[in-house]
């Protein structure tokens, strides 16, 4: 997918990627919206995925997603000030990693 590519080189089913022409958390923020759950990484601010053999079965739809996902955020780089793109993007460069620990700890527990 234009854009977008693996970091590193994973030996299994599990991998990161990225992008630096797009907002990557605004991608993910457009895979939430049509149903896919992908982990958010920070430094470097990336996507995660694990794909397992149940994957089999869907794995064209979520390529398709993806695809619209990125050509979208491409397109419209506003839509990086929605959606939890802001918030991940800000928690990435909060250089005091300890505030970041707390801030989601804090959300954790409203949340629970």
């Amino acid at each position: 997918i234009p854009g977008l590519h693996v970091l590193g080189k994973p030996d299994m089913s599990v991998f990161a990627f990225t992008s630096e022409d797009m907002n990557i958390f605004a991608v993910g923020d457009g895979m939430e919206a049509r149903g896919w759950h992908i982990d958010w990484q920070q430094k470097p601010s990336a996507l995660h995925v694990m794909v397992t053999m149940a994957h089999e079965g869907v794995a064209g739809k979520f390529l398709a997603d993806l695809r619209e996902s990125a050509d979208y955020v491409r397109a419209n780089p506003s839509v990086a000030s929605e959606g939890s793109a802001p918030l991940y993007g800000m928690m990435a460069t909060v250089p005091d990693r300890v505030m970041v620990r707390d801030f989601v700890m804090n959300v954790m527990d409203d949340v629970f």
